[in-house]
């Protein structure tokens, strides 16, 4: 928000920042998709280890979730914690290279 003009943000109502998945948030909301995903498997590696890789993408968000979620839907692919952390970490790339 910092980088809009002033008199662009007077015109919205409410002003809100949402900044990047904190790891405790990002943990939670990882363990929350696996295991709503048809298919969940358990992690090859520990849980431990998942999460401290998962706490290295330090440009996360909610919204990084529902794409990787789409993308194993529409190739018919069953993630499990390593895809889904390697799809979230594409994302997490895509958005720090502006998306090419």
């Amino acid at each position: 928000m910092d980088r809009l003009d002033p008199a662009v943000l007077r015109r919205f109502d409410l002003k809100m920042k949402f900044d990047y998945l904190r790891p405790d948030q990002a943990g939670k909301l990882f363990t929350r998709v696996l295991a709503d995903l048809q298919g969940y498997t358990r992690p090859r590696r520990s849980a431990e280890s998942l999460h401290m890789r998962l706490s290295q993408l330090m440009a996360l968000t909610p919204g990084d979730f529902s794409p990787a979620v789409r993308q194993a839907h529409a190739l018919g692919t069953r993630y499990d914690a390593e895809q889904l952390l390697g799809a979230l970490g594409a994302e997490c790339l895509a958005k720090t290279r502006g998306g090419k």
